[in-house]
């Protein structure tokens, strides 16, 4: 049997922070698993329930019995800081809102070309009622906000119902909906056309620019989090050549924004405590790295790993098939998100390069 080589823990290397479900699996959409070696500490501390003490003492004083049950580890208890006010970390750990805004760089791309089908639900002649339908080739990647034209000659060649053979359909306009081969915006027309023209859509390129704390009375935990942390094993004075990392697993955790947060001269400090318990649907986790599934129900456990996500550089939020990490680049579309931590929580995305949050009317509520 080959001996270990006595490494010591030395420096953090990277953290992963993974959303879990109210069954405490672990979540696989593109906002739910997130990869940083921005942060500057992850500490954590075993809590115990003290066993109790039972003494009797004889008629002269002196103690004829003494017993003191045994103490029980109850917890750990957990604080993590992080070097920036990273507005996607943050989300995921302490729910709220993240923000983000469309920068407005992205490029136009030909959807569709020649005769395309639209079909146009609705008689008012407002911009609020009427729906049109773009029918393309699936796969075009359009998200609500969207900006698509009706390019060339725009010219409705059929038409029923309220709109006459030879109305212009050309313009840009805002994607309200979509599906795999469609995608729907609001328009003053009425009736079902069929026009000629090249279509393109300027897709969102939101970037996250922001954090709104959770709401008064809510649960900024949620269904809590899975929490990897990776140091570097140091043998002799040098990184182990051999297994080169530790990779400490914490497989459920519930956490909340703790200290003061002070703007000044300085950096602005980033903490989150809470607490950790054992969570036995963590698994094998989020690469299906970690090989003894049998200690998960531990609020802790370690392990020497020849990987660590620093090793890649990894950086943001990634989706994960076995061990292939597939970066997110396009984030998911404004809407009431049922994935985030507090029940009901919003992710915005402001309408414009200019838009600000400003106003509860910005967003749909949630029930």
């Amino acid at each position: 049997m080959a001996t270990q080589d006595y490494a010591a823990s030395v420096q953090g290397a990277a953290i992963r922070v993974t959303r879990l479900s109210s069954s405490g699996s672990l979540l696989t959409g593109s906002l739910d698993s997130y990869t940083t070696s921005a942060f500057i500490r992850m500490s954590f501390t075993p809590e115990y329930e003290d066993g109790e003490e039972i003494t009797e003492k004889a008629a002269d004083g002196t103690v004829c019995v003494s017993y003191k049950a045994p103490d029980r580890l109850k917890r750990v208890t957990m604080e993590l800081a992080i070097c920036e006010p990273d507005p996607e970390l943050t989300a995921l750990l302490a729910g709220g809102v993240l923000l983000t805004r469309n920068l407005s760089t992205a490029t136009a791309q030909t959807i569709a070309t020649g005769t395309t089908s639209v079909t146009i639900s609705g008689t008012s002649t407002t911009l609020v009622t009427n729906t049109a339908t773009v029918t393309v080739a699936s796969g075009h990647g359009i998200v609500v906000g969207s900006l698509v034209t009706i390019g060339g000659a725009g010219t409705v060649v059929a038409a029923t119902g309220g709109i006459t053979t030879g109305t212009s359909l050309a313009g840009t306009y805002t994607v309200t909906a979509i599906t795999s081969t469609s995608f729907s915006f609001l328009t003053a027309r009425s009736g079902t056309v069929t026009v000629t023209g090249v279509v393109t859509a300027t897709l969102r390129d939101d970037a996250s620019v922001g954090w709104a704390a959770p709401a008064i009375g809510d649960d900024p935990a949620g269904n809590g989090v899975a929490i990897e942390c990776w140091s570097h094993a140091v043998a002799n004075g040098k990184r182990a050549s051999s297994y080169p990392y530790f990779h400490w697993i914490f497989p459920y955790a519930r956490l909340r924004q703790s200290g003061d947060r002070v703007i000044e001269n300085g950096l602005l400090a980033n903490t989150f405590e809470g607490y950790g318990i054992g969570n036995t649907t963590f698994s094998s986790g989020p690469d299906g790295r970690w090989a003894w599934t049998e200690v998960t129900d531990r609020p802790y456990a370690y392990a020497r790993s020849d990987w660590s996500p620093s090793q890649p550089r990894l950086k943001g939020f990634y989706t994960w098939s076995g061990t292939t990490a597939t970066a997110v680049t396009d984030l998911p579309i404004a809407q009431v998100d049922t994935d985030f931590n507090v029940p009901g929580a919003y992710e915005y995305v402001a309408t414009s390069a200019t838009d600000v949050v400003d106003a509860e009317s910005d967003f749909t509520a949630g029930s």
